[in-house]
């Protein structure tokens, strides 16, 4: 969702980090974003200055989601 509202609202330009495939292969054909699989990289900052021309990202969004199980207020957190 931060990631279609990022184009909603006028970014020409996202890129999405994470470890599982799933997440990313969607993030590519549902959202259009670049994506980069932080575990397959020795350094995101190395690959995002790569991927930007040396400037890096002009705005960043840290989501979080929860999970379905496991953890959450019944859980005590």
């Amino acid at each position: 969702m931060a990631m279609k509202s990022a184009f909603l609202l006028g970014a020409t330009r996202v890129i999405g980090i994470d470890r599982f495939p799933e997440r990313l292969r969607m993030a590519r054909e549902k959202v259009g974003a670049e994506t980069i699989n932080y575990v397959a990289v020795d350094s995101v900052l190395e690959v995002l200055k790569e991927m930007t021309g040396g400037r890096g990202p002009d705005a960043c969004i840290d989501a979080v989601g929860m999970e379905a199980h496991g953890t959450g207020a019944e859980y005590g957190c």
